[in-house]
């Protein structure tokens, strides 16, 4: 590395940087007083070309400018909408795909056993039954100015018009109609018997791979309080299996509890109850499902097994089916439910129903 520089030999490499500075600086300064000569030289050539042209000819010059400018734009314009039609195209065939790929879901969907929180479409032979059930809720609909549906229209869309009408400020008379359409019109699906058989033993096979994200269960038993007639012991009975579910919610992470007490027959009761979960429940095995036992009674378990969009309807209808006031219900109640948001929360507005 050279030494530094000191004393006067410093102060004259200062002096040389000066000069060079200085002499960039008046070259710049000549070559933009050239450019503004150059410039000054073609505006008074212009305006003498000008002097001689007549008032026609200077006239057609401009008007050949603007035509020029009017072309370039219509060049520009065009050039625009031959993007805008290529980006709209391009939209065009992703929202095809997108459908394409909606449609196979809901193919897999309708490929697929019913059961208490999958709604694939109709299909296949009609069902009269059915259909008079989705003609008695486009009834309530036409009323309340809500649009109806088809009288085959899948399970899910019944299940969400059903939802919608119970939301909207409904008469008694209409609500009771709503709410027996709707519980005759799941009563049609073969999945729809949920009367659970209170064996005592491990329901599910060794091996057996449980995995969902939303689950109903059916608790029906020969156990005395089922079997009891007295107010009091079936609201204690009733207030034991709320108090359970809330200790079952924290240990599978659900978000989302609804419960109710139905009268199965004169001599019996039963306990229905949907959760949806924050973190699928994953098991295996003939002990996986242990833990919905309440009070040594397993219950009949019926896994929502619908994907994508199909989930959220079946999300819905499942819990509607828990919280809707149907025949034979004695108390009802919810907590955490965003699903349905008319339900009843836990332990409060849960007045026993006879």
């Amino acid at each position: 590395m050279a030494p530094k520089p000191k004393g006067k030999a410093l102060l004259c490499e200062q002096l040389e940087e000066l000069k060079k500075k200085k002499a960039d600086a008046k070259k710049a300064v000549k070559e933009a007083s050239k450019d503004e000569k150059n410039a000054i030289k073609k505006r008074n050539r212009l305006l003498k070309a000008a002097k001689h042209l007549s008032s026609g000819d200077l006239q057609l010059l401009l008007d050949a400018k603007a035509a020029s400018t009017s072309a370039s734009a219509k060049t520009d314009s065009k050039d625009t909408e031959h993007k805008e039609d290529q980006e709209d195209k391009k939209e065009d065939q992703q929202d095809k795909e997108v459908a394409s790929k909606e449609d196979q879901q809901d193919k897999e969907e309708k490929g697929r056993d019913c059961d208490l929180s999958n709604f694939p479409a109709m299909g296949g032979a009609r069902n009269p039954e059915r259909e008079a059930q989705v003609r008695a809720l486009n009834r309530v609909a036409h009323a309340a100015g809500v649009a109806t549906l088809p009288e085959n229209a899948s399970r899910a869309k019944v299940g969400k018009l059903a939802e919608d009408l119970c939301l909207l400020a409904l008469t008694q008379q209409q609500r009771r109609q709503v709410n027996h359409a709707i519980a005759a019109f799941r009563a049609t699906f073969s999945a729809a018997n949920v009367e659970a058989r209170d064996t005592g033993a491990p329901a599910p096979a060794q091996g057996k791979v449980w995995k969902f994200s939303a689950v109903q269960l059916t608790y029906n038993s020969s156990h005395s309080d089922f079997m009891a007639l007295d107010h009091g012991v079936l609201e204690n009975l009733f207030g034991r299996f709320v108090a359970y579910l809330g200790r079952l919610a924290a240990q599978i992470s659900a978000e989302g509890v609804s419960a109710t007490m139905e009268r199965a027959s004169p001599e019996r009761v039963h306990l229905h109850a949907d959760l949806h979960l924050s973190t699928a429940f994953h098991r295996r095995g003939q002990d996986a499902l242990n833990i919905f036992a309440f009070e040594d009674v397993r219950p009949h378990v019926t896994p929502n097994t619908a994907s994508g969009k199909t989930y959220t309807g079946a999300l819905r209808f499942g819990h509607f089916y828990v919280v809707a006031d149907k025949l034979g219900t004695l108390r009802l109640g919810s907590r955490c439910l965003e699903a349905y948001r008319a339900a009843w929360r836990l332990g409060t507005n849960c007045g026993l129903k006879f």
